[in-house]
């Protein structure tokens, strides 16, 4: 009997980590962001570092779509709908998994583009991790580009793909 509800407990526990990473449901104070965001980009180091094509594509597309996570569910807890902190992160992702495994961020012609993205993403996630979070909260608040986040997911991986096909098929190097 004893080793049946610590089973019970155990699955338990699985479902409160993945409904917490996973999850667009709920609020995050500023240590659960700084969490998720460290989650994240472990499950990229971990994916990146495993010797089989693609599989740095799977862990960078894990962190942004824990990050698109983290940054709804701070922004809640900031009362913010955060439409345009969600569009910089997304921009941010797309961007840098496009460009930076090829190389071409560091050509002269994309690494301006590459700074200002840089600076502006390192803008909005200073912001949230330090604003102190309202004592009003609102858990229901959701930005309209997240209403729907797995088809925002997927749309951006769409984007994603086609950007990864045109920049390998073009030369894009000036």
């Amino acid at each position: 009997m004893r080793s049946k509800t610590k089973k019970l407990e155990y699955i338990k526990n699985i479902k409160l980590f993945f409904s917490c990473y996973f999850s667009f449901n709920g609020v995050y104070g500023r240590v659960l962001f700084w969490e998720a965001l460290l989650f994240g980009y472990l499950i990229f180091y971990v994916f990146s570092k495993i010797q089989i094509p693609y599989f740095d594509i799977l862990g960078w597309l894990g962190y942004f779509y824990i990050s698109l996570n983290a940054y709804q569910k701070r922004c809640r807890d900031l009362s913010l709908k955060g439409s345009w902190i969600i569009l910089i992160v997304t921009v941010f992702f797309v961007y840098m998994a496009v460009t930076h495994p090829l190389g071409i961020d560091k050509t002269e012609f994309f690494l301006p583009i590459s700074q200002a993205i840089l600076v502006v993403y390192l803008c909005v996630y200073l912001y949230a991790l330090f604003m102190p979070g309202k004592k009003e909260k609102t858990p229901d608040l959701t930005s309209p580009l997240l209403k729907y986040p797995r088809i925002y997911f997927a749309a951006c991986l769409v984007v994603f793909l086609i950007g990864r096909w045109l920049l390998l098929h073009y030369d894009f190097v000036l």
